[in-house]
């Protein structure tokens, strides 16, 4: 019964409306609309919405005919809307707004926003490819730890054996003194102890090469002095090797401020790996020397094996060895030259090599003379 009655009452309101419009007299737009106010009125309706950019619009009748606005023609996209859309019999108009300046208002809104996003998607990459290349170098590092490892118990089992073998042979009492050869058994265990304790010296050069605080024992040498005297201690393995080493001490000024013990290590690991490294029948190492303005430049050069230029870049890294191609009898954890560079540039030095393959290499050591001035 409500709704019927509900239902009677809006239809008599709209007949009711139907007929006041039709004997009604038609009010002029003009007349409805206060031009000066509808561009306020557009103007506060959109900044309530959050549009703050500059608008155009106009009235215009059903035929297109622009009543008033402030463009006739709008461009880009328009958006339209019939005034008075309750009118039964009164003409039609069309309210239409335009945003001359929508798109740079859009790329403007959403500048920050895209260029963030361009920012985090740079970081994301650049922590990725961080992450790969830290995954990359911690496998490698792992690796090289473990042919270390190898490679050190192989070189620790030899000499062990050799002594354990040596020993059981001297206190074997079923064969008589003189048949023991004693003097030879001798010589050998003191030769395998020699080699242990270089394999102990290298594992103590990169505990203390691997600290952050070397502690150095600075003290002035003479590098002519020095470098006799450890030329004199290869004598023996530059004979059997059927070599020969040469100096050329050209500079007036060999006097350096240095740790003799870490520096007499790196010239002996130098001169080392000019023998071992070396297939020639005839190895041949020269020890040269120059001043340079306040600096004494050393250069060891060899003839042996050399370098390659990819090598170049990674021989002075930790553990890292150079191929040696078909020679297979050089031993050796990676180490030395490590250690090498380390010294020379706590000791305010630097180092670089200079190589071919096939034709030797040269390792230049630049170090400030002592008592130099600036």
């Amino acid at each position: 019964l409500n709704q019927a009655e509900e239902r009677r009452t809006y239809k008599r309101i709209l007949v009711d409306h139907i007929v006041e419009s039709v004997i009604s007299v038609e009010v002029p737009l003009e007349q409805r609309i206060n031009k000066e106010k509808l561009g306020e009125l557009l103007a506060s309706s959109l900044q309530q919405h959050g549009l703050h950019l500059p608008f155009d619009y106009n009235v215009r009748k059903a035929n297109w005919d622009m009543v008033f606005g402030t463009c006739e023609t709008l461009t880009g996209d328009v958006y339209s809307r019939q005034l008075y859309p309750s009118d039964v019999l009164s003409e039609p108009y069309m309210l239409g707004v335009s945003f001359p300046k929508k798109q740079s208002y859009l790329y403007k809104a959403m500048g920050t926003t895209i260029v963030m996003s361009l920012v985090l998607m740079v970081v994301v990459l650049v922590v990725f490819f961080g992450t790969l290349t830290a995954m990359f170098r911690q496998k490698k590092l792992s690796q090289m730890h473990a042919d270390f490892a190898n490679n050190m118990t192989h070189e620790l089992k030899t000499p062990i054996a050799t002594i354990m073998l040596a020993s059981e042979m001297m206190m074997d009492e079923t064969v008589p003194a003189e048949k023991k050869n004693l003097g030879q058994l001798a010589k050998m265990v003191k030769a395998q102890a020699a080699k242990l304790l270089a394999l102990v010296e290298q594992s103590l050069r990169m505990t203390l090469a691997e600290n952050s605080k070397i502690y150095l024992k600075w003290c002035t040498l003479d590098f002519h002095t020095l470098a006799t005297q450890l030329i004199e201690s290869f004598t023996l393995q530059i004979n059997e090797k059927g070599g020969t080493i040469v100096t050329d001490f050209a500079a007036a000024n060999a006097c350096i401020e240095a740790d003799e013990l870490h520096f007499s290590n790196i010239i002996s690991n130098l001169i080392d790996n000019a023998l071992k490294y070396n297939d020639k029948a005839h190895p041949h190492i020269k020890i040269a020397t120059r001043n340079k303005r306040d600096h004494l430049v050393i250069q060891v050069t060899d003839n042996g094996l050399g370098i390659s230029r990819d090598a170049q870049k990674h021989i002075f890294e930790q553990f890292y060895r150079v191929p040696t191609g078909n020679l297979h009898n050089v031993k050796g954890f990676g180490l030395g030259l490590y250690y090498v560079k380390k010294i020379v540039e706590e000791q305010h030095g630097k180092i670089w090599v200079e190589s071919k393959l096939h034709e030797g290499s040269c390792f230049t050591i630049v170090m400030r003379v002592a008592n130099a001035s600036g």
